[in-house]
C-alpha cells in the first residue's frame, strides 16, 4: 500500500507510550486478561490504534477505534492496513463520547490518562461515552480497561532554589528516574480511587499526613497509578504515571506530626486548577472510601 504523507506524524506522547516496554506490557497483559473470544470492543482515544490491535489479536470480533485528531485516526487505519488487522478494526474519526457503536460491546479501553487524572480527558469523556452506551445496553456489564485508577498525596521537600533565586512552580518527574531536587517528609497516601464505571466529576478532600521525619514542607507531591484489571495485585497490572509536585508555603514539621491538606480540582482540568491548600483536620474528613 502507499504511505499516507503530511501530517502524520504521531504526536510525542503517543511515540513515548510506544516506546515505554514495561507499560506496553502492563497493557498487553491486561488486555489478554480482559478480552475474550468474539467480544465487541470500543476504545476511546485510539492515538496510533496500538491497543486496539492488541486488542483484535487477542481475539475480539471486531474493535471500534474511535479517535479525535484526524491525523492520529489516519495512522491507525495504516497501523491495520499495514498488519492484516483492517477487516477485524473500524477506526473512526470522531469525539469517542459523541460515538454509538452499531452494536452492543463488551469491553471499552480507554487510555487518556494523567497524573491526579488532571490534564487530560478520561474521566469527562468515560461519563459522556457510558450515558451514551446506557440508552441501548447494560453499562455495569462492561469490561472497562483501566478498571481504577487510585491517586495518593505526601509531603515533600523540593529545592526550588534556581541560580540562587527562590522559584517555586508546579514540576512533574519521572518516578522511575531519581530527582536530586526531591525528599519525601510522609508517605504517601491516597486520596481518590476512580473507578471507570462510575468515574467522578470532581475531588475535594482533606487529607490528613503524618511526617516519616523532621522535614521543611514546601510542596506535595500527586502520584496516580492505573488499575487495569479487577484483580488489583496481578503482578503486571499496574503502571505509575509521572508525578506532579504542587508548591506550597513552607511549613516546619516534626517526626509523627499529622497535618492536612485540602486538594480540590475538576477531573481532566489543567494541571495549573489544582487547588492544594494547608487545611485542618475534621473527624469526618479524615477518611476516604
Amino acid at each position: 500500500m502507499a504511505f499516507p504523507s503530511g501530517g502524520l506524524i504521531p504526536q510525542p506522547y503517543h511515540h513515548m507510550m510506544l516506546i515505554n516496554a514495561p507499560r506496553m506490557a502492563a497493557f498487553r497483559g491486561a488486555i489478554a486478561r480482559t478480552v475474550r473470544p468474539g467480544d465487541r470492543v470500543l476504545e476511546a482515544g485510539a492515538g496510533t490504534g496500538v491497543l486496539s490491535a492488541l486488542a483484535a489479536r487477542a481475539g475480539a470480533a471486531h474493535v471500534w477505534a474511535v479517535e479525535h485528531n484526524p491525523d492520529l485516526a489516519q495512522v491507525a487505519r495504516r497501523t491495520m492496513a499495514l498488519n492484516g488487522l483492517a477487516e477485524q478494526v473500524t477506526v473512526v474519526g470522531g469525539a469517542a463520547e459523541a460515538f454509538s457503536p452499531p452494536d452492543a460491546v463488551d469491553v471499552v479501553i480507554c487510555e487518556m490518562l494523567h497524573v491526579a487524572l488532571a490534564n487530560e480527558p478520561q474521566v469527562p469523556v468515560m461519563r459522556a461515552l457510558l450515558d451514551r452506551l446506557a440508552a441501548s445496553q447494560d453499562v455495569e456489564a462492561l469490561r472497562i480497561l483501566p478498571f481504577a485508577a487510585v491517586s495518593a498525596a505526601q509531603l515533600i521537600e523540593v529545592d526550588y532554589c534556581y541560580e540562587g533565586l527562590e522559584i517555586p512552580l508546579i514540576r512533574s518527574c519521572n518516578p522511575l528516574i531519581a530527582d536530586p531536587r526531591l525528599a519525601a517528609v510522609s508517605d504517601p497516601a491516597p486520596y481518590w480511587v476512580c473507578y471507570m464505571h462510575r468515574p467522578d466529576p470532581t475531588v475535594d478532600v482533606i487529607l490528613p499526613l503524618t511526617a516519616a521525619r523532621d522535614g521543611r514542607v514546601n510542596a506535595v507531591q500527586l502520584i496516580t497509578k492505573a488499575v487495569l484489571t479487577p484483580q488489583f495485585d496481578a503482578p503486571d497490572n499496574d503502571w505509575y504515571l509521572f508525578q506532579l509536585q504542587v508548591p506550597l508555603p513552607v511549613r516546619a514539621v516534626a517526626a509523627g506530626e499529622t497535618i492536612a491538606v485540602r486538594i480540590a480540582y475538576a477531573a481532566g482540568c489543567p494541571v495549573e486548577d489544582i487547588a492544594i491548600t494547608w487545611a485542618t483536620p475534621r473527624h469526618s474528613d479524615a477518611t476516604f472510601s
